[in-house]
This record gives C-alpha cells, sequence and structure tokens, in this order.
C-alpha cells in the first residue's frame, strides 16, 4: 500500500513538472539562449511540416514568468523559400481557459481559423525580415466585439532568422493573470505577410501545414502554462513615444497600461507654452491622443509634459526621468482616394494601403481599412453618384517606394483586379488617385481553362487552377486525353466581375506549388455564352525541341523535329556551326514540328530550332 502512494506521488509530481519545464526566472531579452531557459521547452512535438519540411517549430517553444512579465523563447527559421517576405510567427494565449476569444487569425491569414476549445484573447505576432533576417517588428492583438484589435509595440523582443528569438510581454497586457492561473498556448509559421495559411503549428496537427502558406485549416491544439509567480508592479512607468498622427492630433505612448482616468485628465498634461492643449480625444490603456486647437507646423518643435499625476494601473507615478518628449511638426500631403462604382453595387467601400495608423508609408498596411464617402463631405463632391472618395493626409516619403492602395467592399470582399493601384508621393503636393471597379456580367459564361504540363520536369498528383471566383482555393483540373494538357469549365454566372485573375498549381504528396509568374489575367466576354483561354504552359516554361534531322529534298532542306505540342518555333540557320541563334538569321516560325527551308542553299548551312510560347 505504501509503494502504491509513493509511485502516485511521483506520477503528479512529473506531471506538475511538465507543466513548467522553465522555472520562473528574468531572461535578458537580447537574443541570447540564457542558462535559466535550460534544454526543456514546455512543449514539444514534431510540426509535420511539408515543403521545406526544415522550416517547422521542432525545437519546441519555452515559457517563464516573473512578477511583471511573460516570456517565451524559440529557435527561429529564416526564409527558406528565398522571397525576400518578411515572416511571421503567431503565439495564441487564452488566459484563464476561457470559451469566448477569436475565431480566426489576425493581420489578414484568411484559410487560418482557430477552432481550439479555449479561444485565445490574445494572437502575439512577431516578424522579421529576410534581409538581415533579424526581428523587425512584434505585436500583440486583442480580440475584441468579433475582430482583433492591434496594440501598439511595447514589447521586448529579440532575435530572428536562424537565432534564438525571445520576447516579453507585460502581465497586465493581458489580463493581469495571477499566480496558479493558465495560460493555454498555440503556435504557428507564416511564410510570408501575404500567404492566407500557415505551416507548421505547435502543438502539431496534421492536417494543419501547407506549402508556402497556401492553404490553412483549423487549429484545435493547445498546451497549457501555469503562471508561476505572484504579479507585482513597483516600478514607475515611462513615456516612450509622442508620435503625430495628422495636423492636428498626437499619441503619447507609455510603457505599460496606464489609469486611463488620469489619462483622460487635460490638467495632468503641460505643454511647455509651444502649443494649445485643446483636450484629450481618447485613450486606451497604453495611449493618449491629445488634439490642438490648430495645427502643428511643419518644422515646429512642440513639447509635452506629463505631472506626477499621471500614473499606471498599478499606481506608481510616471518616472520623472521619462515624463516628458518633443517632436518636430510633420508635413503632410492631401490624398484624394476616389472608387468610381459605375453600375451602383456597392452601399459601402472602404480603401486601405501601405501607410500606418500614423498616415506614415507603411509595407506591412496596418494603417487599417478607412470608409469612403458618397456624400458630398470628405473630399465627395456629389452626394449620391457611386463615386466613393475620402481625403486623407499623409507623410511625402520622398517618392520611393510608392504607396499602394485598394479597396473593399461592405462585405469585406477586395475590389481590385490585378495588382494593387500605387502611387508616388514626393512632396506635400495634393494629388488625386481613382480606381473604376470593372462591371459586372450581364449574362452567364462556361469559361474554360487549359494548363499545359507537358515541361513540367516532376511528378504529380494533380492540377488545380485557383483565382478569386473560387477563394483561391483552388479546383482540380482534368486531362482525359492524356496529351498533357489539363482542362476545367467553370461558370461565371450573371454580375460577376468581368476583369478576373488566376493561377495554376500542381500537388504533389500533400504538397502545393503554385505558378511563380505574376496573377493571370483575362476579360469575360459576355457576349458569348462559352470562352476559351487557350492553352498556357505551367509557369509560362516551355522545353527545347529534339531530335532535329534535314532532309534535303529537291534544293530545298526539310527540317523535321521532336519537340513539345502546342508550343510555337522559331527557325535559325547560319553557315557556321557556332551560336546559329545570336549570330544566324531568323528564317520563320511555325507551331508545326516541320519546316522548310527553299533553295538555293549555301555549301555549308546549319540550322537550329527553338520553342518559344504560342501567346
Amino acid at each position: 500500500m505504501k509503494a502504491m502512494r509513493w509511485m502516485l506521488g511521483a506520477m503528479l509530481l512529473c506531471i506538475a513538472a511538465a507543466a513548467n519545464a522553465v522555472p520562473s526566472f528574468t531572461p535578458m531579452i537580447d537574443g541570447v539562449k540564457d542558462a535559466g531557459w535550460g534544454n526543456t521547452p514546455d512543449h514539444l512535438t514534431n510540426s509535420v511540416a511539408l515543403n521545406p519540411n526544415t522550416f517547422n517549430l521542432d525545437s519546441g517553444l519555452y515559457v517563464t514568468d516573473d512578477a511583471e512579465w511573460v516570456y517565451f523563447g524559440y529557435w527561429a527559421d529564416n526564409d527558406p523559400w528565398a522571397d525576400g517576405k518578411s515572416v511571421h510567427v503567431h503565439i495564441l494565449i487564452d488566459v484563464g481557459s476561457t470559451a469566448g476569444g477569436g475565431t480566426f487569425a489576425c493581420w489578414g491569414a484568411s484559410n487560418v481559423f482557430y477552432g481550439m476549445t479555449y479561444k485565445p484573447e490574445y494572437d502575439l505576432v512577431m516578424q522579421w525580415n529576410t534581409d538581415n533576417q533579424n526581428a523587425s517588428f512584434t505585436g500583440l492583438n486583442t480580440w475584441q466585439f468579433f475582430s482583433w484589435v492591434q496594440q501598439p509595440e511595447i514589447t521586448t523582443d529579440a532575435g530572428g532568422g536562424s537565432q534564438w528569438t525571445e520576447v516579453g510581454i507585460r502581465k497586465n497586457q493581458i489580463g493581469t493573470p495571477a499566480q496558479g492561473a493558465v495560460l493555454n498556448l498555440s503556435m504557428w509559421l507564416r511564410p510570408a505577410w501575404d500567404t492566407q495559411g500557415g505551416v507548421a503549428c505547435l502543438p502539431a496537427q496534421a492536417n494543419f501545414p501547407s506549402d508556402n502558406g497556401a492553404t490553412g485549416a483549423s487549429l484545435t491544439v493547445q498546451f497549457p502554462y501555469t503562471i508561476q509567480h505572484v504579479f507585482g508592479d513597483a516600478i514607475a512607468p515611462r513615456l516612450l513615444s509622442a508620435h503625430q498622427i495628422d495636423r492636428d492630433r498626437v499619441e503619447l505612448l507609455f510603457n505599460e497600461p496606464m489609469d486611463p482616468i488620469r489619462l483622460n485628465n487635460t490638467g495632468f498634461y503641460n505643454t511647455a507654452g509651444t502649443w494649445p492643449l485643446t483636450g484629450v480625444e481618447s485613450v486606451t490603456g497604453l495611449t493618449s491622443v491629445l488634439y490642438n486647437s490648430g495645427d502643428f507646423i511643419t518644422g515646429n518643435l512642440y513639447t509635452i509634459m506629463c505631472s506626477a499625476n499621471i500614473r499606471d494601473a498599478a499606481g506608481n507615478p510616471i518616472d520623472p526621468a521619462f515624463d516628458s518628449l518633443s517632436w518636430t511638426g510633420q508635413q503632410y500631403s492631401d490624398v484624394l482616394f476616389r472608387v468610381v462604382d459605375g453600375t451602383a453595387t456597392h452601399d459601402t467601400i472602404k480603401v486601405k494601403g501601405s501607410f500606418n495608423g500614423y498616415h506614415e508609408y507603411d509595407p506591412s498596411w496596418q494603417g487599417g481599412s478607412k470608409l469612403m464617402y458618397d456624400n458630398g463631405t470628405n473630399g465627395d463632391v456629389t452626394a449620391g453618384d457611386h463615386i466613393f472618395s475620402l481625403s486623407f493626409p499623409l507623410v511625402p516619403n520622398g517618392g520611393t517606394p510608392n504607396f499602394e492602395w485598394g479597396a473593399e467592399d461592405e462585405a469585406g470582399n477586395w475590389l481590385i483586379v490585378g495588382g494593387n493601384q500605387s502611387f508616388s508621393l514626393a512632396d506635400t503636393n495634393d494629388i488625386t488617385v481613382t480606381y473604376t471597379i470593372p462591371a459586372p456580367t450581364t449574362s452567364d459564361v462556361t469559361v474554360t481553362f487549359r494548363c499545359d504540363m507537358q515541361c513540367v520536369g516532376v511528378a504529380f498528383d494533380s492540377v488545380s487552377v485557383a483565382g478569386p471566383f473560387n477563394g483561391w482555393n483552388g479546383q482540380v483540373m482534368a486531362d482525359g486525353d492524356v496529351n498533357g494538357q489539363y482542362t476545367l469549365d467553370v461558370l461565371f454566372p450573371t454580375g460577376s466581375t468581368q476583369e478576373q485573375e488566376y493561377k495554376f498549381r500542381y500537388h504533389v504528396a500533400g504538397g502545393t506549388e503554385w505558378e511563380s509568374v505574376a496573377n493571370r489575367l483575362f476579360t469575360i466576354n459576355d457576349d458569348f455564352p462559352t470562352q476559351d483561354l487557350g492553352n498556357r504552359f505551367f509557369n509560362d516554361q516551355v522545353c527545347a525541341p529534339n531530335a532535329l534531322t534535314v532532309y534535303q529534298v529537291a534544293g530545298d532542306a526539310v527540317l523535321r523535329w521532336d519537340g513539345p505540342d502546342r508550343a510555337n518555333f522559331e527557325v535559325f540557320g547560319h553557315t557556321a556551326t557556332d551560336s546559329i541563334v545570336f549570330n544566324g538569321t531568323l528564317l520563320g516560325t511555325t507551331g508545326n514540328q516541320t519546316f522548310t527551308v527553299t533553295g538555293p542553299l549555301s555549301p555549308a548551312q546549319f540550322f537550329q530550332v527553338r520553342s518559344v510560347l504560342p501567346y
């Protein structure tokens, strides 16, 4: 009986140890793994990533906490696709085992859903750019009223691609979990900012990963972490930044959650006479937005000082060494965005683009969607004409890189066909940019897609075509006559957008390989019930012909060769064997695998045939 009790006690001790593999300690957030992390992560499972399988989370996730912070550590991967796009890692946090929380991923990963038992209230996203592999951004997103709201970047982070990576977040940013509270955690990889799905997750799920994030699934697994340390905050808060939002507003950012009642009191601020503070427009736990009775003048120096009455949520007065900041008045250009809805289809249109909440250039589009107007205000000229407009100030960036933008409708559908719209903003001169929504079709049209796979040099299981018409999820094509050309008929019903885009992809061993060419474009011709887009070689790559044979027939030369069906061929002639294509003469182009060169022929005549795309 004593032996049984001893064995039970040992089992309970093992379970407790597994729940918190890393003891409570305070790591130095510098991208170097401290000894306190140990060598046993809080969770470790093979991530079953597909292609390449080196892009994974197989080193596990380490978690610890101290009085004020929760810390995460992991070994990060770099950019295995070498596409130069920023890699993202999501860490999902549920506090206290609650059923309410986020049901889908933040930051536009529309193919990733959160189906775990305890929905996350927080989605912590870390990004590193692939030019130097160093962490460039970490943002905490909170679930509020059925959507994600990104908080200001005040997390502490270090690391990035191919490095030990660690991030710390204050406990009072995630609801101040008490000692013994359980955090239910998940983690997943997103290979680029513009992919819609993930690649690997932790804990692992066999049905989650996809090649380069082209598709996704529902995350359903979590692992628990128990808060080890009693919460305590005796450190004075700091004013981190004073950032002008637009011509007459400035945002103050603090390094930890503050007392909102005190932030909302204009008497607790001092401008040192540099500008007339009119009032407090809004406050959050971390920010206070103050507005000027006039405009901040470009180039002038402005100051804001916080009194000791500004305190954090724990009641600590602001640190007197970090209670004031100055900034220089920003310059702006008014950009008038216009979207023409010629068929009066939409009631609501929103614009979004490569700018942030401070109206500055931002390639990650963190500024969100802005409502456009058709009521004669905010830059709109004529009310009710279905030309939606918004006059929006932006900070010029010298002209490069170009700002990009687009629009979405009342249902969140992207209205831009083809690439994003773009414009240059070199100086403070105001500009107008306009996009006209293509008119919808007036009748049903069945469109035939044809993908030529005979020059793809790898074995594959299936081929599909993807575009906005199927949510970019793909529809499988068929090669009925086994000639290397895969086809699919797709019905575009009345009311479809005339301007369409698509890409081909093939599938092998559960992975997906997309074409690397730009999205293919076509216009639906609704004058006829059917439309054939013609043959398109996968990736626009056509293989070389072979077995060229030359016959002389009555003074002419007849050329025959084997080559890819449905390709065109250029025939070159030269009097020497070197560089026939470059130094010789183009004799003609044909869609056949034979060509006749009429005489008279030179005594020494050499020929070469080159495959080319027929479109």
